[in-house]
């Protein structure tokens, strides 16, 4: 029973550093980041870099974003389909997984924000602030 819980132990610890660490560009022109604690990102025209945040949409939030120039950069979110083995339980949090495509040269901030839109005194709970320049 002890070596059964140590087994399993382990998995989890190991499902979790796979979880927090960087995955590696699969092509020369995206970056990919699974936890991402970067507050300033430089990539080059259409170079895609994919960002993954963490979501409490179980608790009837949605995560938006908001950029102060949408001529610099396209911002894609990307929903994985939709299952029941993959569906999360009540207030568990919700990767979401946004693809920022450099498209002119220039610099940008990108805000992304949790909210209940449907409510009006709702305030903001900012998630990132991502600083994007494209070369």
């Amino acid at each position: 029973m002890v070596k059964m819980i140590a087994c399993m132990y382990l998995l989890l610890s190991l499902n979790l550093y796979c979880l927090n660490t960087k995955k590696q560009p699969s092509s020369s022109t995206e970056k990919t980041t699974t936890v991402d604690t970067a507050d300033k990102v430089v990539i080059k025209v259409n170079e895609v870099y994919k960002l993954t945040l963490q979501s409490r949409g179980a608790m009837g939030l949605q995560l938006l974003y908001r950029c102060d120039d949408t001529t610099i950069v396209s911002i894609n979110r990307i929903d994985p389909p939709a299952s029941q083995d993959t569906m999360p339980k009540m207030g568990a949090p919700v990767p979401a997984i946004f693809e920022i495509r450099g498209t002119k040269p220039g610099k940008t901030k990108i805000v992304f924000y949790e909210t209940r839109p449907w409510e009006k005194d709702f305030k903001e709970i900012i998630q990132k602030e991502l600083d994007v320049e494209v070369n």
